[in-house]
Order: C-alpha cells, then sequence, then structure tokens
C-alpha cells in the first residue's frame, strides 16, 4: 500500500526593514504596507516627551499609482534596523509639485486622540461637552478618555488599560470644550505623570496609550563620553538657566479674590522628599520617598501646611495627635470623660474615627469641651462606647489648614521664607517668585501638587545639554525617550545623570544626524497648547470669569403651617459659591387694617377668624294679612266671603312694605285673584315682587304665615301651602320655592321657613295655602305672612364669604400698622427640602446672621432652583436676606 502523501503549509510573517538601515512604510487603502525607502529624498523625525511626535520627508519620482498611497490620513511607520519601530503616525498634508516631488508632513498616532472633542463621560457630570470629574480614580478617566463612547471599554479611540497605567488614586478634573488628547495631557501633567502613544509589538497593528510616573528606564542605559581618547558623543549646546530659577511658587486656579483655588510651595530647606501615598487630612502617618535627611523628630512643610511629628518609622512621619475610646456620641458630639482638655483647644482640628462604631468617618472639630468635641457636620454614624477615635493635633500647626495632599507633593524640612536654611534654594538665590494661571484647577490639593511639581523643576537651574553620537543609528537603537543616560566629561572628571527629553533624527541626501536633548526638566504638551497658563498677566483672570454678588429676601407673617420660603437659582455657568450666608430676623406678626361697625344698632359676628373685608347693606321685609272672612258651612270658601247677604272676592291684603333701603327701593305686593263659583282653594293666593335693586342680594332669608279660628274650630284639617316663583302650582320642578304640609295644631297652623340660596330679584313670588276640604261650620279667619329678603350684606373670612342679618348698619376699615401677640419658641430651617436645624445649630426664635449654608444645598448648585424655608412653631413675622457671592466663567 503506497504511503500517503502529507502537505503542510507554512506561514511566515515578513519582518518590517533590514538591519542597520533606516525604511519607511506607508499603508494603502488595501491595508498593505507599501515600502517607500527608495522615494526619500530627505526626511526630518523630531520627538519630545509628552507631546505630539512630528516628522516631515520629501519623497521623488512620485508618479500616479504612488500617489494612490500616498495621500492625508494614510498610515506611516519609521523603521531603524529589522523589526525596530522608531516612529508610527498619519499623514496630515501632502503637497505636489509637477516634477513628481511631494513634501508630507506626519504627526504620532496621538494626534488620533485629538480628533474627538470631550462629551459625556461616564464618570464625569456635567453638560455635553463640559465634564467634571469629582474624587475620581486616574485610571478610569485616562479610559474613559481613550474610548470612543467615553465609558472606559471599547470600543478605543487609542486601546488602554490598567497594564498600561500606572495607578495614582482620585483626582478632580474639569474639562471644556477640548479634545481628548489635551484631555489627556493635563490628567497626566497635574500629577507629573508622563504621556505616550506607543506600539509595542509586530506587526504593529495596534496602538496603546500609556500613563506613567516615568516613562523610560530610571537607571542610565547609555553613557556619553565627550572627551578622552575615545569619546563617543560631542556636545553641541550646554546651556544652565539662572534666569529661570523659582523657588517660591503661586498657582491660581479657577475663581478670583476669595473664591480662587490658591496654593504655594517655596524651597526654604535643602532637605526635602516627595509623598508616596496619598495623604488625608486627618492623617497621622506621612510617607514619603526618603525620610533619611530629616530630623528624628519636629516640623515638615507640605504646601502651605506646616506638620509636626514626633518620630519616623521607616520613611513615615509619625504626627502628633490625641487617641482615646469614646464613652457615649451624639449626632455632632464625641464624649470622653476620661478626658481634661483644654476649652476650644482643638477648634480647627480634624477628628477620625478609627475602629468600632462610626469607624472611617472624620470631622473638623467646631468647639470642645474639658471631655466632649462637637463637631461641625453631623456624623453619619454617631460614635458609641467602643468608637477610638484620634484627633490629628499636629496637622495645620502655626494657624495653617490640613488638606488633602496628593502623591509625588514636596515635603520639606520647615524654614520660614524669611529664615531659610543654609545652602538651600531661597538662600542661594534668593527669593525668585512665580506665579501660575490655570483655571482648569478646581481644588486646592490640585493646585499645591501642579505648583509643586512645578517648584521641583525650577528649584535649581533648569540644565539643557545637546549631545550629537558618532554612531547614529546604533545609538538610536539603544536610548528612548525618558531613559537615563549619564554624560561624562574625562577631562573634567565629571559624570553627571540626565534624561532624554527629546530626539531629532534628520537625514538629507545621504547626511545624517541624530540629536539628543538631555536635561533635568520633563517638556510637556500643556505648555505648547496652552501659552497662557504661564502667563503672569491680568488678562490671565479676566479671561477666567468674574464674580457675582446676588442677594433675595422675603418678609412675611408666619406660623407653624405656613412658613416663608427664599426661593431663588444660581445661573449656569456659576462654577464657584463663595459665600452663601442667611440672616433672618423674627418679630410680632403685623396687620394692616382695624375693622369698625357704624349706622346701627349693636350687634355681633359669631365668626372664628379676623374680619378683613367686609360689605354693608340693608334689610326688606314684607308683612301681608288677609282679613277675616266668613266661610259657611257646606261651601269652599277659597275664593269669595259671604257676609249673609252678598259674595265677595278672596284676596290678601298687603300693609305699606317695611323699607330699610337707603336707595328708597321696594318690592311691590300683589294681590290674589278672584275666581268666582271656584269649589276649590286652589287659586286663592298672595303674590309680591322682589325688588331688583343691588342692595339686596334677592335670596329668600325667611317665610312665615299662620292661620287661626276667630269663630270656631279647624279641628284635624291639614293644610298644604306651595311657594313658588310661577303660579304653575303642583310642578315638582326648579321654579318651586316651598312646598309641604301642616297639621292644625291648638287651633293654628304656623310655617317658618328659611329657604334657599338662589337669586330671585325681578321675580314675582307666588304663595298658595289649601285646606284641602269644606268647612263644617260658619267660621271667622285670620292670618297673614311675613317674608325677609336678604340684603347684600357679607363678610370676608379667609376667604370664604359669610353673611349675618341684623338691623342697618356698615363696617368702615381703619388703615394703620399694628402688631398681634406672638406664640412660638422654635424655628425650623429647611434647605431644598432638608431639614438642617440641628446642622445649623439652630435652638429657638433668636435673630440669626452669617449662617453658612453653602454646603446643605442640593448639587448642583447652578442652574436649578434652589428652596430656603423658615417655619416657626407659633404666630411670627420673619424678615429673611440671602446674600451670595460667586464665580462666573468667561464664554468665548
Amino acid at each position: 500500500m503506497p504511503r500517503r502523501k502529507t502537505t503542510i503549509k507554512l506561514i511566515t510573517r515578513l519582518p518590517f526593514g533590514k538591519d542597520d538601515e533606516f525604511t519607511l512604510y506607508i499603508k494603502d487603502s488595501s491595508g498593505n504596507w507599501i515600502n517607500y525607502t527608495d522615494y526619500i529624498d530627505k526626511h526630518n523625525i523630531d520627538m519630545s516627551m509628552n507631546s505630539v511626535r512630528e516628522a516631515s520627508f520629501q519623497l521623488i519620482d512620485i508618479g500616479s499609482s504612488e500617489r494612490d498611497v500616498v495621500k492625508e490620513l494614510a498610515e506611516v511607520m519609521f523603521f531603524i534596523g529589522e523589526n525596530n519601530l522608531f516612529f508610527k503616525g498619519r499623514i496630515q498634508k501632502v503637497e505636489y509639485a509637477s516634477d513628481g516631488v511631494c513634501g508630507v508632513q506626519v504627526l504620532g498616532t496621538e494626534v488620533n486622540l485629538r480628533d474627538w472633542e470631550v462629551e459625556t463621560l461616564s464618570g464625569a457630570s456635567g453638560s455635553t461637552k463640559r465634564q467634571l470629574y469629582e474624587d475620581v480614580a486616574f485610571r478610569t478617566i485616562i479610559k474613559e478618555l481613550a474610548s470612543e463612547t467615553g465609558d472606559g471599554s471599547t470600543p478605543w479611540i487609542i486601546e488602554t488599560g490598567d497594564s498600561y497605567i500606572d495607578a495614582y488614586g482620585n483626582l478632580t478634573m474639569r474639562f471644556e470644550n477640548v479634545d481628548r488628547l489635551t484631555c489627556v495631557a493635563k490628567t497626566c501633567d497635574s500629577v507629573n505623570y508622563d504621556w505616550s502613544v506607543r506600539t509595542p509589538n509586530y506587526p504593529f497593528d495596534s496602538d496603546y496609550l500609556y500613563c506613567e510616573s516615568h516613562r523610560g528606564s530610571q537607571t542610565s542605559v547609555y553613557t556619553f563620553n565627550t572627551t578622552g581618547a575615545n569619546p563617543t558623543a560631542l556636545i553641541t549646546s550646554r546651556e544652565k538657566d539662572v534666569d529661570n530659577i523659582f523657588n517660591d511658587v503661586t498657582l491660581l486656579g479657577r475663581g478670583d479674590g476669595d473664591s480662587q483655588i490658591t496654593s504655594n510651595v517655596y524651597a526654604a530647606s535643602k532637605v526635602y522628599s516627595k509623598i508616596t501615598t496619598k495623604v488625608n487630612s486627618y492623617d497621622t502617618s506621612i510617607t514619603v520617598a526618603d525620610a533619611s535627611s530629616f530630623p528624628a523628630s519636629g516640623t515638615i512643610q507640605i504646601g502651605e501646611e506646616t506638620i509636626t511629628y514626633v518620630s519616623i518609622t521607616g520613611n513615615t512621619f509619625n504626627v502628633t495627635k490625641e487617641t482615646g475610646t469614646a464613652e457615649s456620641g451624639s449626632d455632632d458630639t464625641l464624649t470622653d470623660t476620661d478626658k481634661s482638655w483644654t476649652i476650644d483647644a482643638y477648634a480647627g482640628k480634624e477628628v477620625y474615627i478609627v475602629s468600632g462604631t462610626g469607624s472611617g468617618q472624620s470631622r473638623t472639630v467646631f468647639s470642645n469641651t474639658s471631655n466632649t468635641l462637637t463637631v461641625g457636620q453631623k456624623w453619619d454614624t454617631n460614635p458609641s462606647s467602643d468608637s477610638v477615635y484620634e484627633i490629628a493635633t499636629g496637622r495645620g500647626t502655626s494657624s495653617t489648614t490640613a488638606i488633602d495632599h496628593f502623591v509625588n507633593v514636596l515635603v520639606f524640612k520647615y524654614y520660614s521664607k524669611t529664615s531659610p536654611e543654609s545652602d538651600s534654594s531661597l538662600d542661594i538665590y534668593g527669593r525668585k517668585s512665580k506665579t501660575i494661571y490655570n483655571p482648569d484647577i478646581i481644588s486646592t490639593s490640585q493646585a499645591e501638587l501642579v505648583a509643586s511639581r512645578y517648584l521641583e523643576d525650577h528649584m535649581t537651574p533648569p540644565v539643557r545639554i545637546v549631545v550629537q553620537p558618532y554612531s547614529e543609528l546604533d545609538v538610536l537603537n539603544s536610548i528612548n525617550l525618558g531613559d537615563v543616560v549619564t554624560v561624562t566629561d574625562s577631562d573634567a572628571g565629571t559624570s553627571d545623570d540626565y534624561r532624554c527629553v527629546r530626539i531629532k533624527y534628520s537625514y538629507d541626501n545621504g547626511n545624517e544626524t541624530v540629536n539628543f536633548e538631555l536635561g533635568n526638566l520633563k517638556q510637556r504638551y500643556v505648555s505648547s497648547v496652552q501659552n497662557a497658563v504661564n502667563t503672569n498677566t491680568k488678562t490671565g483672570t479676566a479671561m477666567q470669569g468674574s464674580t457675582f454678588f446676588y442677594t433675595t429676601g422675603e418678609t412675611e407673617n408666619c406660623d407653624a403651617t405656613h412658613g416663608v420660603d427664599i426661593d431663588f437659582r444660581l445661573p449656569d455657568d456659576v462654577v464657584e459659591v463663595n459665600k452663601l450666608l442667611l440672616d433672618y430676623s423674627v418679630s410680632a406678626p403685623r396687620v394692616y387694617s382695624v375693622a369698625s361697625a357704624s349706622g346701627g344698632a349693636s350687634h355681633r359676628h359669631d365668626i372664628d377668624g379676623e374680619a378683613t373685608n367686609a360689605g354693608t347693606g340693608d334689610k326688606f321685609s314684607l308683612f301681608a294679612v288677609f282679613p277675616p272672612y266668613y266661610a259657611q258651612s257646606g261651601h269652599y270658601h277659597n275664593n269669595a266671603i259671604y257676609d249673609g247677604t252678598s259674595s265677595y272676592p278672596m284676596y290678601f291684603n298687603a300693609q305699606s312694605p317695611t323699607k330699610f333701603l337707603s336707595d328708597g327701593s321696594s318690592g311691590t305686593i300683589k294681590t290674589g285673584t278672584a275666581y268666582p263659583n271656584m269649589v276649590s282653594w286652589s287659586d286663592a293666593n298672595i303674590s309680591f315682587e322682589m325688588p331688583s335693586t343691588s342692595k339686596v342680594s334677592g335670596t329668600l332669608d325667611r317665610i312665615a304665615f299662620t292661620i287661626f279660628m276667630l269663630n270656631g274650630n279647624l279641628g284635624t284639617t291639614t293644610f298644604t301651602y306651595e311657594i313658588r316663583d310661577n303660579n304653575n302650582w303642583g310642578n315638582n320642578d326648579s321654579h318651586r320655592i316651598l312646598y309641604g304640609s301642616k297639621s292644625v295644631d291648638n287651633g293654628k297652623i304656623h310655617v317658618d321657613y328659611e329657604p334657599t340660596t338662589i337669586d330671585y330679584r325681578g321675580d314675582d313670588i307666588y304663595v298658595k295655602i289649601d285646606p284641602g276640604g269644606t268647612i263644617s261650620s260658619d267660621e271667622y279667619w285670620l292670618g297673614g305672612i311675613m317674608v325677609d329678603i336678604n340684603t347684600k350684606h357679607s363678610h370676608v373670612i379667609d376667604g370664604i364669604t359669610t353673611e349675618y342679618k341684623t338691623a342697618s348698619h356698615s363696617h368702615a376699615l381703619t388703615y394703620a400698622i399694628s402688631e398681634r401677640a406672638t406664640t412660638g419658641t422654635t424655628m425650623k430651617v429647611e434647605i431644598d427640602g432638608v431639614d438642617r436645624t440641628n446642622d445649623l445649630s439652630i435652638s429657638d426664635l433668636s435673630d440669626q446672621e452669617g449662617l453658612d449654608i453653602k454646603d446643605y444645598l442640593k448639587e448642583p448648585l447652578a442652574g436649578q432652583k434652589h428652596t430656603i424655608t423658615l417655619t416657626p412653631n407659633g404666630d411670627r413675622r420673619i424678615k429673611a436676606d440671602l446674600y451670595i457671592k460667586g464665580f462666573t466663567e468667561a464664554k468665548s
């Protein structure tokens, strides 16, 4: 059986470049890298620390097919040796000449970040293109800036991750209307980190963003011998810039005046180190890189804060502190009865609960008694008998303030500016002050870090050396940006280390030149894109924005359910509120008028409350009688009377109406109509006209009628009665005012009714009374009816109109300011719906002045309505005023 053949397919990746040669590749539209080394006539590559790399080259003999590749946005790679990538970027500009020559300008791949503006980022707050990170991890900020969607994950603009970003801690950063690359540079610059974009691995498809505490090797990777028998390099330039020495640096951040972020650092001692672990304002342990030169105990200076320490453990300063275990605590106190403290000795110091109940909390001490601390802000969890605490008594000494300090901030042995240590920068060079303006700095701790970094670079004279090696390509493969190198002078017997901060490599018609710029300062991208940062001019401050002042207030009578509200809104462009102070005074409630009655009999209004508006009116009454009638047995005598000789119509006879109307108006009484030969009671009635005057309301207040016997007996007769505003009797409709029946009681019928509130002005009112049967004997009847019509007389009490019937009278208002009696003993203060009475230490109704309420407003301060509500628990008058001082940013 023949042996089966096996085929093996080998895939080999071709390397880029050649040993000891410079090569150029440009990617075409299909993703293939095309070698263009043979077309190069000249080139120049310039790479600096923390800056966008640049390159330019000139190509010759470029035809139409080459033009399809050499175009804007095409990717470019330069190699020195095989697979040794020296520069990667993209073409920004191509200029063609008529003779097949073209010039090309290239920027490093980091420029991709510059194409993306800062927009909504996951870990930040603010509006589109204005982003604020508050106390957010350094790594989180960088990753979100490098991702397309701002969430710190794929898809990436330039890939990054924790393995490419050195940890730092949390930062507060603000970006507005800038590109992502500028944001990355500013973020790294604020913590003294180096940033770069590099492409480390074959086949060089993936670029990575690096953010490092120190780019390159921190130990020397190469030695330049500049003199002696075997020199390897030539020093073409050496500068020691004594004009750029600054040993007293002040940084001014966002804001101006009292609201401006500031920090000052100075070099009055030659003994110093740098913080390696973030220091909180309450910490009593401070770790630095090297504490060996400091005294065993003493005072150190970090920025503007002075700190006393009692010992050093390794590289950690042990700060003076007071410790103990609480016995009890309330929402704003901590009590330790084992203590006998001096009154208010710890006011302004930080107390920190190390363990037990409430551990991890820190507060600023507002005041203290012999054994109780009162803190300025309520505890989240009240201390208890197991709460172990410490007071950082050694922090913020000599009237300074304890603050947070970031990693890499300088720590000096304490000396004052006026009495510096011998051989310190201030002693040698005198006081050299520098003020830096940077409106992107929005926290004191960050301002301190930037100022400290600048001081470190400038408290000794900046040194700049340009070295030109004799073997260009070999050295280019040995030194990267950020590496430490050694420069020796055998003749002078000196050897010093410097960082490589810039590399320039040029080629022109066969001539190669390599220059390494070495120095003790970093070059920073921020300096090149923000020329005004270090400009000490008033314009720098003015361009940031302006301070504004705003006052508002309310004055109102209040009680336990009706407080006084102070509403206000801060503009959207407010970036800082420096002061927000509340004043209020409490007094008796005021009224501005008193009511009095005149023109009538003594009367009263049985209504609880205070009359605030009273009308005047008149009374209108009618009284009608029907005279004695004679009724003959066996007949319906509803429509006539019989006196034994003749029959007469039966009717109601109205007496003259009582006139109480001031305009002389009256109603008209109409007599009933006779209907002879009727055998029922149905049409004997009285009618009257309601007055049309505006002096009456037109509603019937009272209707009453009575029928009784003069001769005879009504017996058990039941009378039916009906009152209408028309004479369509018997209809149960809207015209019926009153309907009912009444039985005889002790020889008489009496109906008394207080009817409706319907307005009957100008209407005829009809009344019908029907005994419902025949007369059993000869009788004499006597009856009468009375009608009261409401007048237009009302009192308005708390928005409710009420009426009162009494004799003719009027009301008058006497205008005068008077005070009512006061009630209540306590005040509640609410800020944006939250009760802050205890936070502000309000215990009674006493006047308050200068209450600082800024920290209790809901976030964000700008762009939304805020409300302060003051509510006494009784009747009081409150006058409240609000004073606001803040800072608004400038608009371009």
